[in-house]
């Protein structure tokens, strides 16, 4: 293990490997299996195996892009995995698909090979290669860290990042080992070796922060802490090395020499603090326990570069200094050693940070086997996909509904409007503040509006590629159709009308989601303007606000009821939070959930819905929240309605700046429905584009094709013609009938005879006036420009049952991912 620098930092050497042949065995695998070769897949192996070759044979660089190269090996070769089930130390059970057998061979750096160099270990297993190419990520991240150049602020972060990266990795790879294996294949993968890595690395880690602190000088106490946390990772890894009996003699005595070296900087640094505040008695002994760790550091850093002399001069100068002025002057006490108070520690890194995802765009870019996936197999993976839509889909709408009966309740009992009132009769509530705030930090109304207003160019670009293919598809059809009719039997090849029939269906279905979506978006702009007036106040300046609402009647209510509503409504916030994060974490935990690997092994000799059952066990924990969150947001909303009514109760009346206060309330409610709303148009109009494109490509290159083969074929009856007898033959004009001569009718697309006949509707799913609490018919109590509460403060309250099943205005059906329901965002009133 080399030896880096004056503070001897430590480096892991990565494994060696001997080459390996992809190619045959999973070549004759998809013969076998699959069939055929799936396109690029054979460029896709070339190119993997030349990876390996390049940051595996020839050993990495110690360098970021060195890094980099193993890292995408490494995620690559995982990609390969979720598709080809490759041999592993666990016997075939010889009803699934046979594995493919690959030899791997990898050197053992902590084995020991005698005069012939590092022992080889030749295995056909395939978590074997994963868990060493893993061990090299962290080997490189080690070399990296050791060679940073630690006299700057930056040098020091990348070297103490790198360092705690490795430590992750190396405690990931002794994770592995203990899951897949009873007894190491290896020395250097021993779990005791292992965790001495990953200790040692952190300790450097951990090394970092403290030469930054004292650089900066901060504070002794504080150093001192780092200090002892850096000891103790050291003493791990000593203890850890051990154990595993087989390391570097040097590497361990850099360790040891480190354990002591940095408690008997832990002590000088208290003895600092104990100068500091005139207890010189402590002092000494803390320098005196100091002296006495760095003699063994001293005896263990022999033959080493760890440099101990400046703390230990430092020390010693110190502890004279302070024996003299007590012997003359104080004449305290020198307290034992073992009487100190503990040192205390912390640490500021740790080995349980997850690692990445190798397999993402970001360390492999495309996927190159993305191809390779079975017909069946894809269409399996389709299927698990929209099972776990509608499951989650079916969750997350009862959450919403829950979330929807929740608001709808405090719409009734006039919460939180009742208790702001109550309770700040002169000023702004701070819950409206908070609205106005979060309207502000989400681009105000005029985010909103712009929105809006990109909505119907959204809508016409979608309609515009929708003409453009139907006039390609209908120019080739009637230019084959005048052709059929001029040659008759002649004209032999298959009718346009029956090869774009698909092609047409597709645009005509994504037709009618574009036109569906473009009559949301009436709703959806007449939805804005309504709540448009009320946004506008609620971002004005605290003093605006303030000035317009209405005078409370003087009335504050500092009663228990009041007091006990107020915690209610404050847990009913927390809950909300909560039932809103739960999407999210379904969303990530789908982003891992990759059933394709277990289909391609096991889909042939297991039932299908047994394989998708025991796959949707991953959400059971998730499941079980949800239920329990809705479960108690239930009971909440019970104990919110005794509580209001023994408010009520305690209270003279309802007042205009209470109805004023709950209307705002309820606007700031639906504006984020709004929001959501606009954000799934956004999406829709987004994706319908991209599939539109990718229909206008399809139809140019069926168009192109057409027109070649239209060619060749008019030539081919052209030298049928010519070289036929003058009496069978038929001019071509006798044959041909004019336009003027044919009953012709133009074409008239079908969506154009649909409108005739009946007016579009918006689809079934989509019901607009019941996303929000607030009906569309209900007078604006803001009027159309400006916030007028003068006059007596008419106030409609209108909340509609919360919506079951219900889904958004842009939806085109169920099972299409994410987001349907109701979403209403963070719970706005803390008070």
């Amino acid at each position: 293990m080399p030896l880096n620098g004056e503070m001897a930092f430590v480096s892991v050497d990565p494994k060696k490997a001997s080459k390996v042949d992809f190619m045959k065995p999973l070549l004759d695998f998809i013969g076998r299996e699959f069939g055929e070769e799936p396109e690029g897949f054979s460029d896709a192996l070339n190119g993997l195996m030349e990876m390996r070759d390049s940051c595996i044979i020839k050993l990495p660089e110690k360098h970021e892009s060195g890094l980099r190269a193993v890292m995408k090996y490494y995620g690559t070769l995982q990609c390969l995995l979720r598709r080809f089930p490759l041999k592993t130390s666990e016997d075939w059970d010889g009803e699934s698909v046979e594995p493919i057998n690959i030899k791997f061979s990898w050197e053992d750096t902590a084995g020991g090979g005698g005069l012939f160099g590092s022992k080889q270990i030749n295995l056909t297993d395939v978590n074997f290669e994963t868990i060493c190419v893993l061990y090299n990520i962290g080997a490189v991240h080690s070399q990296i860290g050791a060679l940073a150049n630690t006299s700057s602020d930056s040098g020091l972060k990348n070297a103490s990042i790198n360092f705690q990266s490795a430590a992750s990795v190396f405690n990931a790879v002794a994770q592995q080992v203990h899951k897949y294996y009873t007894d190491a294949p290896s020395g250097d993968l021993d779990p005791n070796y292992l965790s001495a890595l990953s200790f040692l690395m952190l300790a450097q880690s951990q090394e970092m922060f403290w030469k930054k602190c004292v650089i900066e000088r901060k504070s002794n106490g504080l150093v001192a802490k780092l200090a002892k946390q850096t000891s103790a990772f050291y003493n791990d890894s000593y203890r850890n090395m051990t154990l595993a009996g087989n390391l570097d003699k040097q590497w361990v005595k850099i360790c040891q020499a480190k354990g002591a070296y940095y408690e008997a900087d832990a002590h000088y640094r208290m003895a600092l603090d104990e100068r500091d505040e005139d207890n010189i008695g402590e002092q000494i002994s803390h320098l005196k326990a100091a002296l006495s760790k760095l003699a063994d550091a001293t005896k263990a850093a022999s033959s080493t570069n760890f440099n101990i002399s400046n703390l230990e001069q430092q020390v010693s100068s110190l502890l004279k200094t302070a024996e003299k002025d007590n012997s003359l002057i104080y004449m305290k006490p020198i307290p034992r050693q073992d009487s100190l108070a503990p040192l205390e520690q912390a640490a500021t890194v740790s080995a349980e940070k997850p690692l990445p995802d190798y397999t993402s765009e970001e360390y492999i870019g495309a996927d190159p086997f993305s191809n390779v996936v079975p017909v069946s197999v894809s269409q399996g993976v389709l299927r698990y996909k929209q099972q776990r839509a509608q499951h989650i889909q079916a969750i997350i709408s009862d959450i919403s509904a829950c979330t929807a009966q929740s608001i709808e309740k405090m719409v009734a009992l006039g919460l939180p409007g009742s208790l702001q009132a109550s309770q700040n009769p002169d000023t702004v509530p701070e819950g409206l503040l908070q609205q106005g705030q979060d309207i502000r930090n989400n681009g105000g109304p005029g985010a909103l509006r712009e929105v809006v207003d990109s909505l119907p160019d959204r809508s016409q670009a979608c309609k515009d590629l929708i003409a453009d293919i139907r006039a390609s598809l209908e120019k080739e059809q009637s230019e084959d159709e005048e052709l059929r009719s001029k040659y008759g039997d002649k004209w032999a090849r298959e009718a346009s009308s029956v090869l774009n029939k698909q092609m047409k269906a597709e645009v005509e279905k994504l037709s009618s989601a574009v036109y569906r979506a473009a009559e949301s978006d009436q709703t959806v702009e007449q939805r804005f303007r309504d709540l448009e007036p009320a946004i506008n106040f609620l971002v004005q300046d605290e003093s605006e606000i303030r000035s317009a609402l209405p005078t409370g009647s003087g009335e504050h209510s500092s009663s228990e009821a009041a007091s006990d509503l107020m915690e209610i409504l404050t847990k009913m916030d927390e809950l909300r939070l909560r039932r809103d994060g739960m999407e999210e974490k379904y969303d990530a935990l789908m982003k891992s959930d990759d059933i394709s690997g277990i289909l391609v092994e096991k889909m042939s000799t297991t039932d299908e819905s047994s394989l998708f059952a025991s796959q949707m066990q991953l959400y059971t924990n998730l499941d079980t929240e949800s239920k329990d969150l809705i479960a108690e947001t239930n009971d909440l909303v019970s104990r919110m309605e005794n509580a209001n009514e023994r408010f009520v109760g305690a209270r003279s009346g309802s007042s205009d700046r209470e109805l004023m206060l709950n209307d705002l309330n309820s606007k700031y409610e639906a504006w984020k429905i709004l929001s959501r709303d606009l954000q799934e148009g956004g999406k829709f109009y987004s994706q319908v584009a991209g599939l539109l494109e990718k229909q206008q490509a399809k139809c140019n290159d069926f168009c192109l094709a057409r027109d070649f083969e239209k060619k060749e074929h008019l030539g081919s009856i052209t030298r049928s013609i010519a070289t036929s007898s003058s009496e069978t033959y038929q001019s071509p004009s006798q044959q041909y009938q004019s336009p003027q001569q044919q009953q012709y009718q133009p074409y008239q697309p079908p969506h154009q005879q649909q409108y005739q006949q009946q007016q579009y509707r918006p689809p079934q799913q989509y019901q607009p006036p019941q996303q929000y609490p607030y009906g569309q018919q209900q007078q604006n109590p803001y009027h159309q420009q400006s916030y007028t509460p003068q006059g007596g403060y008419q106030f409609q309250s209108h909340f509609p049952p919360p919506p079951q099943q219900q889904q958004g205005p842009y939806s085109q059906g169920q099972g299409q991912g994410q987001g349907q329901g109701q979403n209403y965002g963070h719970f706005p009133p803390r008070y």
